[in-house]
């Protein structure tokens, strides 16, 4: 026999002997981790919310008191008719007594500690209450009088007996600057016009020519000096020729049309603290 037949044989039983054994599975190849942080996903940006204003403010809806305070919106009290204080620590505002009689009374809150405080007398139609600019007193109708009473309600004075308007709708009054009037409109004449009506002895000075001031026409009064107009200035709009805009003396010696593309003034009429912003 050749000798490439004898290795033949010699192999036979090696190779019958590998076959007989399992051959295992080889290890999975890993992938040696690194040290570095992963890479995060991408997150959109949230949009920046829009501040508040610094100023607190206060509003009415739905029967409650709320009170803006570089925050959402919260609940005070029950009421309406909020008027916050020259120096944002005190809110003044009407409580419904009977909403079949229409009566109400005025409260003062005290925010730091929430105390409260009755103003006015017993349940009547009072008006929405409205600051002196030190803070010191309130002033209010109750039908045809004109109230200026303290915080507590201690002493309530009326200064006024001729409260009223040119058809339904709720009376305001404005304080001057000062703290020496009130701009109101009265009777006094018959038909009802803005007058500015003195603290201390109730005498009056008309400010408004319009045949009959209506309870929807709105006025303000300037508490400091601009470089337009001076302290005292009353503005007020003349329903009878389409809601323009005019500005009086507190003396009622000056009184001239302004702001004609700004006819058809309705509801309330705010001024900035500043005298700069109409509202």
């Amino acid at each position: 026999m050749s000798r490439r037949w004898w290795l033949v044989l010699l192999a036979l039983p090696l190779l019958v002997g590998l076959c007989g054994c399992e051959i295992g599975t080889p290890p999975p190849i890993v992938t040696p981790l690194s040290h570095e942080a992963p890479t995060p996903s991408p997150v959109a940006a949230e949009p920046t919310p829009i501040a508040w204003p610094d100023e607190r403010m206060t509003f009415a809806h739905i029967g409650n008191i709320w009170l803006v305070d570089r925050g959402a919106p919260h609940v005070l009290t029950v009421g309406e008719s909020p008027a916050l204080s020259p120096d944002g620590l005190r809110v003044a505002y009407l409580l419904p007594v009977s909403p079949t009689l229409g009566t109400r009374q005025v409260y003062v809150l005290e925010l730091s500690s929430g105390q409260i405080s009755l103003a006015s007398g017993p349940p009547d139609r009072y008006g929405p209450p409205a600051w002196s600019p030190d803070g010191s007193a309130l002033a209010y109708t109750n039908g045809p009088l004109l109230v200026v009473s303290d915080a507590q309600g201690k002493v309530q004075r009326p200064i006024a007996t001729d409260v009223g308007v040119s058809g339904p709708g709720t009376v305001v009054p404005a304080w001057s600057g000062d703290g020496q009037h009130i701009v109101c409109p009265l009777l006094r004449i018959g038909p009802a016009e803005l007058f500015a009506v003195q603290v201390s002895d109730g005498s009056g000075v008309r400010l408004s020519y319009t045949g009959g001031y209506s309870a929807t026409a709105p006025y303000a009064v300037l508490l400091g000096d601009t470089v337009q107009m001076a302290q005292g200035t009353v503005l007020y709009t003349n329903r009878q020729d389409g809601g323009s805009v005019w500005a009086a003396s507190i003396d009622g010696t000056a009184r001239q049309r302004i702001l004609p593309l700004l006819d058809h003034g309705e509801g309330f009429m705010h001024l900035s603290h500043d005298g700069t912003r109409l509202a």
